[in-house]
């Protein structure tokens, strides 16, 4: 459970009343406005007005979500305060947690999935409104880079898609997934409080050395334009190292390790769908090129470190240079040759 801090009561005056939006729930309603409120306490009669039903209703209302393992207190002349998030996704507290933050696309969220974007690309293909996102709490097919299988484990964790059908040119997806990296990192940071938080090469959101995210960007292609896309991103959230097999508990690491606290997955994932959002306005939008590598190069946990390339069964060592203008990773070899990669996972040589 996320914890959220002890709350007394707040006057809620009437220009401040939160008003229900046109296509949002009840349960939606009440979750936004207590997480608005948060940590004060709110009383039923601005919900009773809002959702023009009885104070019993609302109780009625109010019980429904505990039952889904969200913790509202009840206290006599105070109201309702939302005490705990549920250590896994809920659709309602997830809408509640996007709408704060404008942010209302449609959402498709599953209890267990082989792959958020096998379903997403499903979606798409028998024409799905986009943008839409798909998430679950447990993916037992999830994809990594080159057909890897991306292991995380059951529930605290966030495992998302988002689609889209962005009109673009191929050639600008070259950089998307390092823009994406980089709006990732910068949200962990600030969560977490912890600069240590970097960007392996490619897609990898690594602290010291140890994983713990992912990207994965999937395009539909056609005349050299993007027919469609598809955005996966895994995060290991609330996770220990013992949940995970032994052959990986030396290489990961998750947010709740580093900040030394529960991490509220719902309110996270909202904000990675605006990240997500936002890094595809910057591609649209044709970013200046110098933008990206003054972030990059902030955030690159491969600079001048001596690392290994593998591209299927070639390898390639030098010293990492960070990136050019393309995305392409700089490595310079050891006779002194500046090579340009473009494809390949990466390693730290000890």
């Amino acid at each position: 459970m996320s914890q959220l801090q002890k709350g007394k009561k707040q006057k809620i005056s009437l220009l401040k009343e939160p008003k229900k939006l046109a296509d949002e729930s009840s349960f939606t309603f009440i979750l936004r406005t207590l997480l608005k409120h948060s940590p004060f306490y709110v009383s039923g009669t601005v919900f009773s007005k809002q959702l023009n039903i009885s104070r019993v209703g609302i109780w009625s209302k109010i019980n429904k979500l505990r039952q889904e393992g969200i913790i509202i207190e009840a206290t006599q002349n105070r109201g309702y305060r939302l005490a705990e998030e549920p250590k896994k996704t809920n659709i309602h507290l997830l809408k509640a947690w996007m709408n704060l933050l404008n942010n209302n696309h449609n959402v498709h969220l599953h209890e267990s999935i082989k792959s958020t974007n096998s379903e997403a690309e499903r979606l798409l293909a028998i024409g799905e409104g986009a943008p839409f996102s798909v998430l679950t709490n447990y993916q037992t097919e999830g994809r990594g880079r080159h057909g890897k299988k991306w292991v995380c484990p059951k529930n605290g964790n966030i495992n998302l898609s988002f689609a889209s059908r962005p009109n673009v040119n191929f050639t600008q997806l070259r950089t998307l997934t390092l823009w994406l990296g980089i709006d990732v990192v910068k949200l962990l940071r600030k969560i977490t409080g912890s600069n240590n938080i970097k960007i392996k090469w490619p897609n990898d959101i690594v602290i010291d050395d140890r994983k713990i995210g992912g990207v994965l960007t999937e395009a539909s292609i056609d005349c050299e334009n993007v027919k469609s896309l598809v955005i996966g991103i895994g995060i290991n959230c609330n996770s220990t190292r013992s949940d995970f097999p032994s052959p990986l508990t030396d290489t990961i690491s998750s947010l709740k390790e580093i900040s030394g606290r529960q991490i509220s997955i719902n309110e996270i994932s909202a904000k990675l769908l605006v990240s997500i959002q936002n890094s595809l306005d910057k591609l649209i939008d044709r970013l200046d090129s110098k933008k990206l590598l003054n972030d990059w190069n902030k955030l690159d946990a491969l600079f001048n470190k001596r690392i290994q390339v593998i591209n299927g069964m070639n390898k390639i060592a030098g010293v990492a240079q960070g990136i050019d203008n393309d995305g392409n990773l700089l490595l310079k070899l050891k006779n002194g040759e500046v090579k340009k990669v473009n494809s390949g996972d990466t390693s730290i040589q000890k």
